[in-house]
């Protein structure tokens, strides 16, 4: 089995040798596209498989117009920017790509921590801190989350996370369930682990910070309200928004005080080549037909 026709959008700088590696899977030459608003519309009739990557939105009014789209294979992990809703109504099977940089962006949270206390540059601080027996706050779990949890718990600091589920396995790492009111009061650190766009602190939640407070973020979208967060750190200079450079680009613009790192948290040498290579997996089980 072959696709028939297939259209690339976003993915072709990201992937080595595309052209080379999607001729083993359709015989016509593939559509490219930067932006889906570059396609002529006209010549989508016949595109059975969307390649994409996870920063293009793909509305219902944009996937309508690819009346034969049979499959999306996303290079990355989230959903969100796609209407699974219509995918479902009309039968367009979603593949993502799952557990490739967990790790990575753990470490990249944590090392932000230890920067931070031991006043690693570009944090300064009049005389360096142990992150031992700190409070670490996790808003969301997840696969990141998780990692996190168990870095803090092997450096001794003290975790506390909320999640929709309770996570019985983290209390041999010495982690509690706890609301997101007592975390936020309590917290030393806190790390936001929640889908794109879902809004976890607003102007009520950020007024219970605690001084000195650091707020790591490495989720997608708006997770923090923008006009609050403004108004919040114009009135507390004490506290500290770190940001990658995923996350950041949502509130690039929002306030001088919010640091932007030039790293995204996931992107290192091994989880990129392990997006690429589970990517192409995904496309070669399904052409083998062995995903459901």
């Amino acid at each position: 089995m072959k696709f028939g026709q297939v259209l690339a959008i976003d993915v072709v700088e990201r992937l080595d040798n595309f052209l080379k590696e999607i001729s083993k899977y359709t015989d016509k030459a593939p559509m490219l596209a930067s932006r889906f608003e570059d396609l002529d519309f006209k010549d989508l009739m016949e595109v059975d498989c969307l390649m994409v990557s996870i920063y293009e939105p793909l509305c219902q009014e944009k996937l309508s117009k690819l009346k034969n789209l049979k499959n999306i294979f996303i290079l990355g992990t989230s959903t969100s920017q796609i209407d699974n809703y219509y995918c479902i109504k009309i039968g367009i099977k979603i593949f993502n790509v799952e557990n490739y940089c967990g790790l990575e962006t753990a470490e990249w949270i944590f090392g932000k921590m230890v920067s931070f206390f031991r006043a690693f540059p570009p944090f300064s601080k009049e005389i360096p801190q142990s992150i031992n027996k700190k409070i670490l706050g996790l808003i969301g779990v997840g696969e990141v989350g998780g990692h996190v949890l168990k870095l803090a718990s092997s450096f001794g600091m003290r975790v506390y996370y909320t999640a929709l589920t309770e996570h019985a396995e983290f209390l041999k790492f010495g982690a509690f369930s706890a609301s997101k009111e007592f975390i936020i009061k309590n917290a030393d650190v806190l790390s936001l682990h929640v889908p794109r766009n879902t809004l976890c602190l607003d102007e009520k939640d950020l007024l219970l910070a605690k001084v000195g407070l650091l707020i790591i973020n490495s989720s997608m979208g708006e997770v923090i309200s923008k006009k609050d967060l403004a108004k919040f750190l114009n009135a507390r200079s004490d506290v500290t928004i770190l940001m990658d450079k995923v996350a950041g680009k949502n509130y690039r613009y929002v306030h001088e005080g919010i640091l932007i790192s030039e790293q995204a948290a996931f992107a290192t040498k091994e989880s990129l080549q392990r997006l690429k290579d589970f990517f192409w997996n995904n496309v070669k089980l399904f052409i083998s037909d062995s995903l459901p």
